[in-house]
């Protein structure tokens, strides 16, 4: 597995991470440790998850698994978006000091580890002073329980405001971004994508393979797979993307994987990491054998004609 440094940080990374907002929902613990021995197996060390995820459950089942191996995974959880728990309490909620040390401090435990190694803002949060968030977080990698920051679903405008303030205020700044970006959905690319290569923050991509569509888990016409991504996410999200347009879009893209050789899900991770532009692909899976095909893309350089007839798409 090939890898990069994240950012203007020392921490390297595999150009493949395992996402996991599906354990503890489209998998239990038994299988969800297959797929991470299976990622660690093929160089794939970084895991992802969230305080909300599976409402919670994404965090203790990985606790389980990396608690006697703490040190070789990179392990990276966010805080900001506990609607996914269903919490109410104000206090609860956000990017306060006080949600943030709070939230942290229940991830440690479902964790099992006494560390996290890249710690999210989930979300902007318009009700809470930046400035609070950010010495918040300054404050968590000064007492060693956070290793390096980040932010996700973050504009490029909104990664600017937060380096304002933190070098104004000589704080920890976030060493990379992560937001969705796939062939389907491309905004990053107007302002994020330029702004962190010119600034040296590192991208992370998540929802690679759009959910499955990208992996071929699905077909026009017919009901998501018992165990997909679109099985627990039924309603507006399988909507949109079960959509004429989108299915039609998915055959040109066939067509162009065809002429390479490759798989659906391994020209859909190429395209992204081409160029080096972002720095990591966030790859979930509810097997084991489903890491295969995407991670083959981490190792392909796609001729400027294939990127051309993607691009265009």
């Amino acid at each position: 597995m090939q890898t990069m440094r994240l950012g203007r940080s020392g921490l390297v990374v595999p150009r493949i991470c395992l996402g996991t907002n599906n354990f503890g929902t489209g998998a239990d613990q038994q299988t969800c440790n297959k797929i991470m021995s299976q990622a660690l197996d093929m160089g794939i060390n970084m895991i992802d998850t969230a305080d909300g995820y599976a409402r919670g459950n994404s965090e203790k089942i990985i606790g389980q698994f990396i608690k006697d191996r703490r040190e070789d995974v990179i392990l990276s959880t966010k805080v900001g978006r506990e609607a996914f728990l269903g919490d109410l309490d104000a206090n609860k909620i956000g990017v306060s000091r006080k949600n943030i040390i709070y939230r942290l401090n229940q991830s440690l435990i479902k964790l099992q580890t006494d560390y996290i190694d890249l710690y999210y803002i989930h979300a902007y949060d318009t009700d809470v002073p930046l400035e609070e968030t950010m010495k918040t977080m300054d404050s968590l990698v000064k007492a060693g329980k956070v290793r390096y920051i980040a932010c996700s679903n973050h504009s490029a405008e909104q990664i600017e405001e937060s380096r304002e303030i933190v070098e104004k205020l000589g704080l920890e700044n976030y060493i990379a971004v992560q937001n969705q970006y796939n062939l389907f959905e491309r905004d990053i690319e107007t302002s994020v994508i330029p702004y962190c290569v010119e600034n040296n923050v590192g991208v992370l991509a998540y929802s690679p393979l759009f959910g499955g569509l990208l992996a071929g888990r699905y077909e026009k016409g017919k009901p998501p797979p018992q165990g997909s991504r679109a099985f627990y996410r039924q309603g507006g999200w399988w909507d949109k993307v079960s959509s004429r347009e989108n299915f039609e879009k998915l055959d040109k893209i066939k067509e162009v994987a065809k002429k390479t050789g490759l798989s659906l899900p391994a020209i859909a991770i190429a395209w992204i990491l081409r160029e080096k532009r972002v720095t990591t692909a966030v790859v979930g899976a509810s097997r084991p054998e489903q890491l295969e095909e995407p991670a083959k893309g981490a190792d392909v350089n796609l001729s400027a004609e294939i990127i051309g007839e993607l691009e265009v798409l």
